[in-house]
């Protein structure tokens, strides 16, 4: 439609719908996307009774008035018997999608032309016989979202997937797998997710395709970004990369890592480097948006952060690990031009994080997000300066951090009074009295102890913010 991709329009129908008070955001992500969404129960209602009558999709277990032979959208819910769900699918000869919350899809023979399987994140397939017999009969097949006890279990049915569009697998183990050379012969494939970064893409043979449609590649193992692979993957938007292993090699020439930069349409990467290479050629495309670096402890930070700060489009950018090796990471103003979040988490070498007292920085920013920082004396002054700035979280870092920040606050209410348009909030591990002694207007300071991941906050989860 008008040369927009399908993702756009539905982006643009769904924010209509919440123009329209329609549909009402949940939740926004970290830049401002939506992430989640919800309708009003009266609305549900209708949508619910609407899609009863017309036939739109059926739910195992529950009457249809239009009879089960016609179904083409099949819900199994959890709890379901399961001879209830065998005996229903086997009339169900024209179905297209399955959503399965029950666990395994079941086998059935009317499989043929069905074209969405989504079992994924309620129940592992241990069985590899079972998934090789599921996948082969589902030649239509153009979503596949499971988990697997093997990653073998689906790609050894993978040359009968041709019209593949969404490939999502989860494994249990996580032990990389090498992805048959048939990948790059399957022009449709939009996006690959692997939950655990396991996937190991073979070189492209001189008869593999352009990937025109692909723009989301997640959970790569030791990715070769060489010249090959560039050409075929131009359209890539998401890229997600873990590095490990392959002692003895520069990791920086081996994987080609200055062709990111050819990426010419990559809006988000995510590389967390397990290996005891530097990483340091590594280059970006001026189209990124969000950016996540998760480094070696003695990754050196100084040099990458200019080549970061100066990307023109850039509004996520989350730091793991590594270290400033003077202590210090002075800003200079001009950096970071459209940076909305900002995360620094792990870095126990950062001691100073000044700026120039005149400099402007991040005039974009909404929120600040600082973890395990444990030496942490000072930051920005001029962060508290920022219009834009909705929040600060300070997680399990130094009291002289949460001092500063303190003063920032401060020092705006002296500036603007008690109503101030961002608001902080420390998450302690530990009793501190000093620090438990700055609770006040806009300082919000709580102490999870004894340490719980029950009592966390819901935006940190396993070690790792959310956003």
């Amino acid at each position: 439609m008008n040369g927009k991709c399908l993702k756009t329009i539905g982006k643009e129908l769904l924010k209509d719908l919440v123009d329209r008070n329609l549909i009402l955001v949940d939740e926004l992500g970290s830049t401002g996307n939506i992430k989640s969404v919800k309708i009003h129960d009266l609305l549900r209602d209708l949508c619910l009774n609407l899609g009863q009558r017309d036939g739109f999709y059926h739910v195992i277990g529950q009457s249809s008035p239009r009879g089960i032979h016609s179904q083409r959208r099949i819900v199994i819910p959890r709890n379901t018997s399961e001879k209830k769900v065998l005996d229903d699918l086997q009339y169900m000869s024209r179905a297209r999608s399955i959503i399965c919350e029950y666990g395994k899809v079941p086998q059935c023979s009317n499989y043929g032309l069905l074209r969405t399987i989504h079992a994924y994140k309620f129940r592992t397939y241990e069985d590899e016989s079972y998934v090789n017999s599921l996948v082969s009969r589902c030649v239509n097949l153009r979503h596949l979202a499971v988990e697997v006890g093997s990653m073998s279990s689906i790609f050894s049915s993978f040359n009968h997937l041709w019209n593949l569009h969404t490939l999502i697998v989860s494994s249990r183990y996580n032990s990389t797998f090498n992805v048959p050379t048939e990948i790059w012969k399957m022009p449709q494939l939009r996006h690959i997710e692997m939950a655990e970064r396991i996937l190991c893409l073979p070189n492209p043979l001189n008869d593999a395709v352009v990937m025109q449609n692909l723009v989301v590649l997640e959970g790569a193992h030791n990715f070769k970004c060489d010249d090959e692979v560039v050409k075929r993957i131009l359209n890539i938007k998401k890229l997600g990369i873990l590095y490990s292993g392959r002692e003895g090699i520069d990791h920086d020439d081996y994987y080609c890592l200055s062709n990111i930069k050819s990426l010419c349409k990559l809006e988000s990467l995510d590389i967390c480097n397990e290996s005891d290479a530097s990483l340091h050629k590594l280059s970006f495309p001026e189209t990124l948006k969000s950016l996540t670096l998760d480094m070696k402890g003695d990754f050196e930070w100084e040099g990458m952060l200019e080549k970061i700060g100066a990307l023109p489009l850039l509004e996520k950018f989350i730091l793991w690990r590594g270290c400033f090796g003077k202590g210090k990471w002075e800003m200079v103003e001009g950096q970071f031009p459209c940076l909305k979040y900002l995360g620094l988490h792990s870095c126990p070498s950062l001691e100073h994080w000044t700026a120039e007292a005149s400099s402007v920085v991040f005039p974009r920013l909404e929120k600040l997000y600082l973890s395990q920082l444990e030496e942490l004396k000072e930051i920005p002054f001029q962060i508290g300066d920022i219009s834009t700035l909705q929040n600060i979280w300070l997680f399990d870092s130094s009291e002289s951090a949460a001092m500063c920040v303190k003063e920032i606050v401060e020092e705006q209410v002296e500036l603007q009074g008690e109503d101030l348009p961002f608001h902080v909030q420390v998450w302690l591990m530990r009793k501190d009295e000093a620090v438990q002694s700055l609770t006040g207007p806009n300082f919000e300071v709580n102490v999870i102890f004894p340490p719980s991941r029950l009592t966390w906050p819901n935006s940190f989860r396993n070690g790792y913010f959310v956003e």
